[in-house]
């Protein structure tokens, strides 16, 4: 077909998505690149919190042994209390 066959609106419809189609895939283009520099600034991120300092790790471990501790601390707590209860049981029944 020649230029002259086309009709004037086709061309101006063809321009219309044309130019839609560039603003979809620039908008594309920008979503991607906005999600590759949220990837490298939460592995920048990762990276600081892997080279914390030193005290950092010694002060969770010691939180994490301090409540190991305490929680062991309150399960023998209450075997004792669950014996103490059984032996009073079973003296007062065969007493």
């Amino acid at each position: 077909m020649h230029a002259a066959a086309i009709p004037t609106s086709s061309i101006a419809l063809l321009s219309v998505e044309s130019s839609r189609d560039r603003r979809i895939r620039s908008a594309m283009v920008r979503a991607h690149e906005q999600i590759k520099i949220n990837k490298i600034k939460k592995t920048e991120m990762l990276q600081k919190a892997r080279a914390a300092l030193p005290l950092t790790k010694l002060r969770e471990r010691a939180f994490e042994g301090a409540f190991f501790s305490v929680a062991l601390i309150a399960m023998a707590g209450w075997v004792y209390f669950i014996t103490l209860l059984l032996v009073r049981l079973f003296l007062w029944f065969f007493g």
